[in-house]
């Protein structure tokens, strides 16, 4: 075990390196640690992959029988028929809404000690697969689960409209401003230039949103480390562990964008994606978690 460990340290980067060769060599060092890690327990982090897929499909087929048995099925028919369908589609929607509450109090304990089972994989201490469902021991810490993950849903949702809302109403003077112009080469070559100025600034936005909601990706390691901390002191925690270090965090996350994509396009690749992904995220966790002195290691 000592050897394992040993192996598993983030310590070791070269830090007389320049700040970009430095981020990019601790970004490689986690990623080759959580391989690192995985090796001999790919099987159980696969079992735990498939356990999650199995759960959110119970939930899809539960709605769907709900669906049938309450003759709630959207057709063309349905649509046409103006004098059932706003109560038809009142019925959905409470529907969908009971199911989704009742989905944040079995997905947010679980996700949680998903999240904890590689956490402690990283560190060296894999764990049995029961124990991505601990946090369903008692009715407090499923609601402290579903209070952390709909605070910083909330939050990061808020943030997001903050950002974008801006831009979008820019982006839309804009485009009126050009749509009033006559149809030219000159307006044609504007249109154009428009374009390109809008897919800019748009992936300029979703990358900036991406580093904003980078404020919150210490919290539920934090629940983890400190059981007896709120979520409002996490968050409070998390906000101050990852200054000066959401950038790197954010470019961190879409490293793996190109593994995802895959992954859904060819679904196997998935049963690699997420293991190693979530284990990556832990590491780097525990790294900032340390590199702070958030709390003693």
């Amino acid at each position: 075990m000592a050897a394992y460990k040993s192996r598993l340290r983030l310590g070791d980067a070269d830090s007389s390196l320049g700040n970009e060769e430095y981020d990019m060599n601790l970004r490689q060092q986690i990623k080759r640690n959580a391989k690192a890690a995985l090796a001999g327990h790919w099987g159980r982090a696969i079992a735990i992959f498939f356990l999650i897929v199995a759960v959110w499909l119970l939930f899809m087929g539960i709605q769907q029988v709900l669906m049938l048995i309450l003759h709630l099925e959207i057709s063309p028919q349905v649509i046409m028929d103006k004098r059932n369908m706003p109560s038809k589609l009142i019925v959905i929607a409470i529907v969908t809404n009971v199911l989704y509450v009742i989905s944040l109090f079995v997905f947010s304990p679980m996700l949680l000690g998903v999240v904890g089972w590689f956490y402690e994989l990283g560190g060296g201490k894999p764990e049995p697969i029961p124990t991505v469902f601990d946090f369903f021991g008692s009715f407090p810490s499923i609601l402290k689960a579903v209070w952390l993950y709909l605070n910083i849903t909330i939050r990061g949702w808020l943030w997001a409209l903050l950002t974008m809302v801006p831009v979008g109403l820019v982006s839309l003077i804009l485009w009126r401003a050009l749509n009033a112009m006559a149809i030219s080469a000159h307006s044609a070559v504007m249109l154009m230039v428009a374009c390109i100025w809008g897919l800019v600034v748009c992936l300029t936005t979703a990358f900036f949103v991406i580093i904003i909601y980078q404020r919150y990706f210490l919290v539920p390691y934090l629940i983890l480390s400190m059981p007896e901390l709120s979520v409002g002191d996490a968050i409070r925690l998390s906000v101050q562990g990852t200054k000066g270090e959401r950038t790197k965090l954010a470019v961190f996350h879409i490293s793996f964008y190109g593994w995802t994509f895959l992954g859904i396009v060819l679904w196997p690749l998935l049963l690699y994606v997420v293991p190693y992904k979530l284990t990556a995220y832990g590491l780097y966790a525990r790294y900032l978690v340390c590199a702070k002195k958030i709390i003693a290691n």
